[in-house]
Formats: structure tokens, C-alpha cells, sequence
């Protein structure tokens, strides 16, 4: 909120696909390639996709509409990473 010089509500989304993940926020989107993502977390809060340069990325525990979808998730990004 700080950075955003607001409360919000910030829109946010996202998705996965063969060529990386895509980030949509503030009008911007941003596309992280498979090859620049160092790693992927099952976390308490969602699924932390880190990047080798560009931080990180929390896909929240509520974007998943079941436990499954999430591991899903997880499965299908560590299996990209792995090429």
C-alpha cells in the first residue's frame, strides 16, 4: 500500500503456460520464462514462485479453488522448471 500510495483494492492475476508465468497488475504485465524462475514453494500462505533476478512471486492460497488444483500447480511449474 505504501508503494501503491493507496488501500486498494490492488487487481491483480495471473497464469502459467509452456513459456513461463505471466503477471497482471496496475496495467502492467510482466512474463517470468521458465528459465529465469530459481525455484517453486508450497508455502502456508499459497505457492511462492521465486526468480533468479526479479523476487518473488505469491500465488495466494485462495486463488485455488481446491487443495488438488494447488498441488496441480506446483506439479506442473516444478516439472517446467525442470524442461
Amino acid at each position: 500500500r505504501h508503494h501503491l500510495a493507496g488501500d486498494g483494492p490492488f487487481a491483480c492475476g495471473g497464469e502459467r503456460s509452456p513459456n513461463g508465468t505471466r503477471t497482471r497488475q496496475l496495467g502492467s504485465t510482466t512474463l517470468r520464462p521458465w528459465s529465469e524462475i530459481a525455484g517453486v514453494d508450497d508455502v502456508a500462505d499459497g505457492v511462492e514462485i521465486r526468480g533468479r533476478r526479479q523476487g518473488l512471486v505469491l500465488v495466494r492460497a485462495r486463488a485455488f479453488a481446491s487443495r488438488d488444483e494447488r498441488q496441480r500447480f506446483v506439479d506442473y511449474a516444478k516439472a517446467s522448471l525442470a524442461g
